[in-house]
Parts: C-alpha cells; structure tokens; sequence
C-alpha cells in the first residue's frame, strides 16, 4: 500500500470513529444537560487545539479501528463465506496481473468496507439525534428526520454491501478466466 491508499486508509478509520464520537455525545449531553455548549465554549479558547484536538483525533481513530474490527466480526459471523470468497477473488485478480481489475478490485473492496464500517455509527447517530429531539423541541421534526433518514441508509448498507460482494466475486471470476485465457463467454 502506497502513502495514498495508507492516509485513505487512516481518514477512513477516523471519519468511522468521528461518526461514533458525534453520536456518543449527543447520547451524552442527553443524559449531561449542557455538556455540548461546555465543549463549545472550550472550543473557542486558543488551549483547545494544542489540549484536545490531538487526543479527540487520536480517540477518534482507536474508534473507527474497534468499531471496523468489530464489524469485521460481525459480518464473519452472519456471513461466514463471504471473506474466503473474497480471498479468492483477490487471489484471481493478482494472478491475472491485470492492473485495471486490482485498482477495481482495491475500489469495490474500499466502498464495501467502509460502508460496513458505518452500519453501528450510522445507528448510533440517529440514536443521539432521536435522544436529542425529545430535549430540543424546536428541533425535534428536523432531528427526527435526519434519524430516521441514518436509519434508513443503516438498513440498505447489508442490500448495497451484498451486491460490491456480488461485484468482487464476479472480479475474480473475469480475472481467473483471464488469467487461463479463457473468453469472457465460455467459448
């Protein structure tokens, strides 16, 4: 992996855990009247950056990393063929030395992982947003929406993940007919 695919990488991982830290703490100033307008006050001082930014960014990612390995473990669970499947279809598209398959393969294996990874912080959110509707009167239609909307795109995350997991085995199903010079059409 490149500097490129390794800082994508490492946004990904923090974007996934930002989305868990954004929902915890609507979940938090729930059950903690006031705390977001304290975080917000600290914010503005010159000490939050050099203080809290570095450790929320390092908290973040630990959070993005936990949270992909647990959704890793997840989808092994409910779907035990999927990685050997895709193992295979990696092992097909390495063979074929076809670089237009890999950098395909690398861009449908990235989507589906991230989209995998934001299943529970996706839920999560809406959890706080709902939380915070019932505190927030005059927000409450537009949280309930934006909840109802993250639970929505949760609910078609395993329907969108299923067909790149459709698209990766039929990848290394072209690959390993290139690979043995097969044609595309069986003849």
């Amino acid at each position: 992996m490149g500097v490129d695919g390794a800082l994508e990488e490492f946004a990904l991982t923090i974007a996934i855990g930002s989305l868990v830290l954004l929902g915890a703490l609507l979940l938090l100033d729930v059950l903690h009247a006031g705390l977001l307008t304290k975080i917000e006050h600290y914010a503005e001082t010159s000490a939050w950056t050099a203080v809290v930014a570095v450790p929320f960014l390092t908290l973040a990612y630990v959070l993005g990393a936990y949270t992909q390995g647990i959704s890793d473990s997840v989808i092994q669970l409910f779907s035990p063929g999927a990685e050997p499947d895709e193992l295979r279809a990696l092992e097909a598209v390495a063979r074929s030395s076809s670089d237009l398959l890999a950098d395909r393969f690398e861009e449908l294996r990235k989507a589906k992982k991230l989209l995998e990874g934001c299943y529970a912080p996706l839920l999560m959110l809406a959890a706080g947003m709902i939380a915070q509707g019932f505190k927030r009167a005059q927000l409450r239609a537009l949280l309930m929406s934006l909840a109802l909307l993250f639970i929505v795109l949760s609910g078609c995350i395993p329907i969108i993940t299923g067909g790149l997991q459709d698209s990766i085995i039929q990848m290394g199903e072209i690959a390993a007919r290139l690979a043995t010079g097969s044609s595309l059409h069986g003849k």
